[in-house]
């Protein structure tokens, strides 16, 4: 085959771990395989540690990665806010949020960690 015919779709190989579909939300939350690492550009998801809307996620974008990327590695991140109904020091729309931890649980404040699957409808 030369590098001009095209590949009929279903002889495409698709690949996804064995245990989880890529489209299996309920799998999805419990996979266990190699986890995403941070990247500058990549979308996330910040926990607010202050004001009214405390403990709501809001996205935000990551602008550096601290030393050598790993699943838990300290970022920093341009915070997209809700203005003024995030409070006061959320005023301006933007929030620079500095050496920020990665927490996937979503126990602790000030912290970011992916954003949620939600499979299509």
């Amino acid at each position: 085959m030369n590098s001009e015919e095209e590949i009929p779709v279903e002889e495409m190989a698709v690949e996804a771990t064995p245990e989880v579909h890529p489209l299996d939300a309920a799998a999805y939350a419990t996979f266990q395989g190699p986890q995403p690492v941070p990247s500058i550009g990549r979308v996330v998801h910040y926990k607010l540690p202050a004001g009214p809307n405390r403990g709501e996620y809001r996205p935000a974008l990551i602008v550096r990665v601290w030393g050598e990327a790993t699943p838990d590695s300290a970022v920093q991140l341009q915070v997209f806010t809700d203005g003024h109904n995030d409070g006061p020091e959320y005023a301006a729309g933007i929030h620079w949020a500095t050496s920020v931890k990665h927490d996937e649980s979503g126990t602790e404040f000030g912290t970011w960690k992916w954003p949620p699957y939600v499979p299509a409808k």
